[in-house]
């Protein structure tokens, strides 16, 4: 099957990285690669080095479809970056397939994407389709819905990043609203996300994702997450903005999800499904951590019982 969605690959300062993606995406049947690339930071020969290391391989690797690239010359950095890029491709597709270059997807990513994309073509309730599924949490269909909107390999629409306050300027009003609260009604998760949301809002996080989430939290959007994992990360280390600490659970199998889809029959948040992934993956990740640490174990005794 021809993809015939566009695919945004986003890359930096990490050749060797970059290599990988592109070597993988040889056995993909795509139609077009639009290449999204931040440029050096000032006086700095290694990153200078490293950036144009990039950009010569993704102009001349010979890759068996058309090419854009999106470049620039000066660092704006990880959020302005990949907002003002991402802005720029849905100026002129209507869709499209999203990848930074430590996300390697197996092959059945890519129809996964185009085939959801088509059949959510139109409704307002979803916001995107994820490559993840880090616990590979067993379900009947071939994917269910998600509050959560991970992005290590992902898609959506123009309609919808369109509409991102990448800003979010309404969180502060948000966060103190009845609204916000029976859109995060579990009070230890609701703390986990309150310190990390107001961190992005003062720019103390330099996170395009996070404000994404938000978005789609503050809009009641699901996002849609295969009954499988998609997509290995291979970014997390020294040289990653936002992930430089491991966890287990950021490194599920990557296996193939099936071509004819068995679609729900409703479009319903999996609601144990996300409790179990801020259990393990979101606030999981930051149990050692005071005070985080005291609500975190509480949160997790009392999650043992509702799944008893």
């Amino acid at each position: 099957m021809d993809i015939i969605t566009p695919v945004a690959v986003i890359a930096y300062n990490r050749p060797a990285k970059t290599l990988r993606l592109l070597n993988s995406l040889k056995k993909i049947k795509l139609s077009k690669i639009i290449f999204i690339c931040d440029g050096p930071k000032q006086n700095n020969k290694l990153d200078k080095n490293k950036c144009k290391k990039v950009i010569n391989l993704i102009t001349k690797i010979k890759l068996n479809c058309k090419k854009e690239y999106i470049i620039s010359k000066k660092n704006l950095g990880l959020k302005k970056r990949i907002y003002s890029g991402l802005n720029q491709v849905f100026k002129k597709y209507d869709r499209a397939i999203i990848l930074e270059d430590d996300c390697i997807p197996n092959s059945s990513f890519f129809n996964f994407c185009e085939n959801v994309l088509k059949i959510y073509s139109k409704n307002k309730k979803i916001a995107g389709i994820s490559g993840n599924n880090f616990l590979n949490q067993k379900i009947d269909e071939s994917f269910y819905f998600s509050k959560y909107s991970s992005i290590w390999g992902w898609a959506t629409w123009s309609r919808i990043w369109k509409k991102i306050d990448i800003n979010i300027k309404f969180w502060p009003k948000y966060k103190n609203s009845i609204k916000w609260k029976k859109n995060c009604p579990d009070i230890v998760e609701r703390h986990f996300w309150n310190n990390l949301f107001d961190k992005v809002y003062n720019n103390k996080i330099n996170s395009w994702a996070y404000s994404y989430l938000l978005n789609n939290f503050y809009n009641n959007r699901l996002t849609v997450v295969p009954r499988y994992n998609l997509v290995k990360n291979i970014g997390f280390g020294r040289d990653s903005t936002n992930t430089k600490n491991y966890s287990k659970f950021f490194f599920p199998a990557v296996i193939k999800v099936e071509k004819n889809l068995s679609i729900p029959s409703k479009i319903v948040q999996n609601k144990e499904g996300d409790m179990k992934d801020f259990a393990h993956v979101y606030g999981g990740g930051r149990r050692n951590s005071y005070p985080f640490k005291f609500f975190y174990m509480l949160y997790i005794f009392f999650l043992n019982l509702l799944l008893k």
